[in-house]
């Protein structure tokens, strides 16, 4: 079996076992910090991403397509592109520790630090590149069941348990970013910083950046306008929602990474069969697990989260096309865009999807508060899709698996309505139901012809 088909298949596994550990560690977690203290919670980790931003400034992105492109100068990528982003975390550090300091922030704002410093050691993009990330990525599972462990034995009521929480993630995250370089010390890389390349890279990375900064703040400016707009509480809601969305639009975006050197491969070849497959693939699965959400959503908020999270539910019923839309944009842009070169494309429609965002937050959160960003959101999100369709080159998607996903889909929502109300009940006969229907889409001739492709294309060096 060969590393890239190994790479694949570990990463799917591994975040398919991820979905369940933030079930567990959200049950307790929401109870001991309430709404408010989810909420702000989750403003210290919106603050955060704008600098992780900086600190990256698309070398991740950068590393994947240039290591996938030229696996033979790997070596040399590792070097400039490792140097460049040893540069600009350190700049973002500067900046955040200045904002710190002037604004005398809290406790939780000054331990999300160390997720910059995890930034400075993440050369996970190198692995994904050269499709060799099949034992990291079962390291870094083993650190996140770690994190959840901790999570549950040390996030208790009366010992810090905002700051005890944000340390333990905060750390995770450092391990796993320097896990990454003992497996790039496994290739033979010996890091030496460089700079005769760096403002070739510099150049290529800003090209990267902006669309994928742009994408950053796409899916975080809700969060932000809630803790400018509203209160806490409501932050907290949306936070609670948008971390039930978060867990299967991961998985998928995990995939869609390590799905680019393919991409690119194919697109050297003129072949659009790849994306066609992928996209119709992942855009099936995307629906059955949009599905799944909006029949599980009520049951799912009382176990996980209990009193005081009503609210919830009926955000995570209005999130969930989200991760239809999110999967279509986001395999359009790592199928298609990367591997074309379009970047300064896919820069404009998402910054016009930004702006749209912006402009509906302001005109629904003061009103409807979190119902408001989480409708902002699902909207911006089908209008950057619509500008993909109309905009690019169509890409053929099955006819007979959307069909029988649609059926399914269907089928399982109306069954699901004329459940008893009781939580037992229900919970048994959704998970049958919609079993039932995924194996009925499983048996399409076409993705079982597309899953076998995959298969022998992974399989072989």
């Amino acid at each position: 079996m060969s590393c890239r088909y190994r790479s694949l298949r570990n990463e799917a596994v591994c975040r398919t076992v991820l979905i369940f550990l933030p079930l567990i560690t959200t049950a307790h977690v929401s109870r001991v910090l309430g709404t408010e203290g989810m909420g702000i919670t989750a403003v210290s980790l919106n603050v955060i991403s704008y600098f992780i931003m900086a600190a990256q400034l698309g070398t991740h992105t950068l590393g994947i397509r240039t290591a996938a492109q030229e696996p033979a100068q790997a070596e040399h990528v590792y070097h400039d592109l490792f140097s460049l982003q040893i540069i600009t975390s350190l700049f973002s550090m500067v900046i955040y520790l200045t904002v710190l300091v002037l604004t005398h922030a809290t406790v939780i704002m000054r331990i999300q630090m160390i997720r910059l410093a995890a930034c400075m050691a993440d050369c996970s993009w190198l692995l994904k590149g050269l499709e060799r990330s099949d034992r990291y990525v079962l390291c870094a599972l083993l650190v996140r069941i770690t994190d959840a462990v901790c999570v549950l034995l040390f996030v208790r009521e009366g010992y810090a348990p905002q700051e005890t929480y944000g340390l333990i993630q905060a750390a995770g995250t450092f391990v796993t970013a320097a896990v990454s370089q003992i497996y790039i010390r496994r290739l033979g890389f010996a890091f030496r910083f460089r700079t005769d390349h760096f403002m070739t890279s510099l150049k290529g990375s800003l090209q990267l950046f902006v669309p994928a900064a742009a994408l950053k703040v796409f899916r975080i400016i809700d969060q932000g306008m809630l803790g400018i707009l509203s209160t806490a509480q409501e932050s907290g809601c949306y936070a609670c929602a948008d971390r039930i969305i978060n867990i299967p639009s991961g998985i998928l975006e995990g995939l869609l990474i390590l799905l680019i050197p393919g991409a690119i491969r194919a697109h050297k070849a003129n072949s659009r069969q790849y994306c066609s497959e992928s996209m119709t693939v992942l855009l099936s699965a995307s629906a059955m697990i949009s599905c799944g959400l909006f029949m599980v959503s009520q049951d799912a908020v009382t176990l996980l989260y209990g009193k005081g999270y009503e609210a919830v539910t009926g955000l995570s019923r209005l999130l969930s096309p989200f991760v239809i839309l999110k999967t279509y944009t986001m395999a359009f842009r790592c199928l298609y865009l990367i591997p074309a070169g379009k970047q300064k494309q896919d820069t404009v429609m998402v910054c016009l999807a930004v702006l749209l965002n912006i402009l509906l937050d302001i005109c629904t959160v003061p009103a409807y508060g979190a119902y408001g960003a989480a409708a902002a959101t699902v909207i911006s999100e089908a209008a950057l899709a619509l500008m993909n369709m109309f905009c690019h080159p169509a890409i053929r998607i099955s006819k007979p698996v959307f069909l029988r996903t649609a059926a399914a889909c269907i089928c399982c929502l109306i069954i699901h309505s004329a459940l008893p109300d009781i939580p037992a009940v229900r919970i048994a006969a959704d998970a049958v139901i919609w079993t039932g229907a995924a194996l009925w889409i499983i048996q399409t001739k076409e993705i079982k012809g597309i899953l076998k492709r995959i298969r022998e294309d992974y399989g072989t060096e």
